[in-house]
């Protein structure tokens, strides 16, 4: 006769410590990657000329600090947001702080989210 055991559920490849360590330096790189986005669109944004305006001059000859992608993508933000996109990145570059620092200042990503389209339009 076959002895039946209790349904356990599925096993874990990884130790739960391990699991939690993996995680954890996901949720960190994700956040350094988005203070990094933030941090050199400010850059493409301080180096952005008037004359670099049309995408395909960008690609020719742009002054711009972050080359001809900098110059497409602050020309794209000023466009888009206006100057005000020096303050729309504040919330990216929050988030992405948070995540480094492994604490929640504002615990529900909805909130956040509402505020920072809020914060977009009052701009």
């Amino acid at each position: 006769m076959s002895q039946s055991r209790p349904a356990t559920g599925p096993q874990r490849l990884l130790p739960a410590a391990v699991e939690h360590s993996v995680n954890d330096l996901a949720i960190r790189v994700c956040g350094g990657a988005l203070v990094a986005f933030a941090v050199s669109s400010w850059l493409a944004l301080l180096s952005w000329q008037q004359r670099d305006q049309a995408f395909p001059a960008a690609l020719k000859n742009s002054k711009n600090l972050l080359g001809s992608l900098g110059a497409g993508l602050s020309d794209m933000m000023v466009q888009t947001v206006g100057i005000a996109c020096v303050f729309a990145l504040i919330c990216p570059l929050v988030w992405g702080m948070e995540l480094l620092a492994n604490v929640r200042w504002i615990h529900r990503f909805r909130l956040k989210l509402i505020a920072f389209v809020a914060s977009l339009l009052a701009l």
